[in-house]
């Protein structure tokens, strides 16, 4: 039974199950290599953005 229903960061609903694993509602190919570049490059606005404001 679903204990809470999370979007991973591709955007795809799961849900987390009791021993913390994630259900994905929708099974399909999950490309592994775009969550991480699209995380990668959230860390890097982020990076950019705390330097911008320590410069200013």
């Amino acid at each position: 039974m679903p204990e809470s229903t999370v979007y991973t960061i591709n955007g795809e609903l799961a849900s987390v199950i009791a021993n913390g694993q994630l259900c994905f509602d929708r099974i399909q190919n999950i490309d592994t290599q775009a969550i991480l570049n699209k995380s990668n490059a959230a860390q890097e606005r982020e990076r950019r953005l705390r330097a911008s404001l320590h410069t200013a």
